[in-house]
């Protein structure tokens, strides 16, 4: 499956929002979002400015497609009743694609004024507190499933 578009759409509005998130919590207009070439990736991809200061980049890997794929995949391979799974599919979704652009907005903003900081924020910490929403949000969704393993027995040839 072809996901280019996917990609390149959700990079963009993650480019976008993640400026608007920038400027109105720093009080500013100074920051922009410019799809430009970027050499590492050969390819073209949303990129925050500062005034004219390149400050991040919005990868492929970085605009939350995979783990609104993982998210989604959780959701689907436990049963629920139908209504349940198309609310924990909406509202999750928007809640992590929320949450992931206050995620790069927050590394633009370490990688403009604390440098040091930036590998460790993009590396591990911003991406676990990712990860811990999804699982805490599946914690939810599946703590009222019940099982019924004799009829889950008997499909599987397990018994």
């Amino acid at each position: 499956m072809d996901l280019r578009a996917v990609n390149y759409h959700l990079s963009e509005n993650i480019g976008t929002y993640s400026t608007k998130v920038l400027n109105t919590f720093t009080n500013s207009s100074n920051f922009s979002v410019k799809r430009e070439y970027a050499k590492k990736y050969y390819t073209e991809l949303p990129q925050i400015y500062f005034n004219d200061i390149k400050v991040v980049y919005i990868a492929d890997g970085c605009n939350g497609l995979f783990v609104l794929m993982l998210y989604m995949g959780l959701i689907f391979c436990f049963p629920s009743k139908f209504w349940r799974k198309i609310l924990y599919l909406i509202s999750g979704i928007l809640i992590i694609h929320i949450l992931n652009i206050f995620r790069c907005a927050g590394l633009a903003y370490i990688n403009l004024h604390h440098q040091t900081y930036f590998d460790l924020a993009h590396r591990y910490l911003l991406k676990w507190a990712i990860y811990s929403v999804i699982v805490i949000i599946w914690m939810f969704y599946i703590r009222n499933i019940q099982f019924n393993f004799k009829t889950l027995n008997k499909q599987t040839n397990l018994v």
